[in-house]
């Protein structure tokens, strides 16, 4: 941090301290230096793993909206897991769809077949439980949702994660209130869901930092949405 930057902070937390009482200012400052919370994996994955990111919508309407998630949600999937070297290399969206295409019995495939055939160790598997973009179609008022169920799964058909969840890990996004008139404004919003997506669910699996207090908050709502 450069000397400025470092004033300007310590002149913000002096004026922040000027304005409040001392019963305001014991709890505050308890938050302001506590050090951030570390995050440990949700499992321990092995050193140079090849991963398929796999996304299901079946029980979606198959729509140009939902194809176009699935390819921002797998690639940006893909790009986080090498970025932060949970995987060493992935099988990248084009090939799987290639796969889908020459493969007739695709859906009757288990993930262990799925990932011998695609040459992986892990499938990290993806269900689309809603996605949408705005209340009804002639609405000028999007309203971004994406709720997926979570799992990974090796090339043994073992589920690694989670292991008391049989439905999935449970994970959701949300961008509301966004009012737009640009026809393309769907993509952006897509684009847009598929990136916090993927953040949140790629942060599963390395370690990373959050603001004090937020590991248990995060917790909590967890432990609600497992039971969905």
């Amino acid at each position: 941090m450069t000397k400025l930057r470092t004033f300007a902070a310590v002149a913000a937390v002096a004026a922040m301290l000027l304005v409040m009482t001392g019963c305001q200012m014991a709890p505050w400052l308890a938050w302001f230096f506590a050090k951030p919370e570390k995050v440990e994996p949700v499992c321990t994955i092995p050193p140079d793993v090849k991963m398929l990111v796999l996304i299901s919508d079946l029980e979606l309407s198959e729509t140009a909206d939902c194809a176009a998630i699935k390819r921002s949600l797998t690639e940006n999937l893909n790009e986080q897991l090498l970025e932060h070297e949970v995987a060493t290399e992935v099988v990248s969206y084009e090939e799987l769809l290639d796969f889908i295409a020459a493969e007739p019995t695709f859906h009757q495939l288990s993930f262990g077949e799925i990932a011998e055939k695609l040459g992986a160790d892990l499938v990290l598997y993806v269900r689309l439980k809603q996605f949408k973009l705005r209340d009804t179609a002639i609405s000028t008022l999007w309203r971004g949702e994406l709720d997926v169920r979570v799992k990974l799964v090796d090339k043994n058909d073992i589920t690694l994660f989670p292991v008391d969840t049989p439905l999935g890990h449970a994970a959701r996004v949300e961008f509301s209130d966004e009012r737009d008139e640009s026809e393309t404004y769907g993509a952006t919003l897509t684009d847009m869901l598929g990136s916090e997506m993927a953040d949140r669910i790629a942060k599963l699996f390395y370690q990373h930092e959050v603001p004090p207090g937020t590991k248990a908050q995060q917790q909590r709502e967890e432990a609600v949405g497992d039971d969905v």
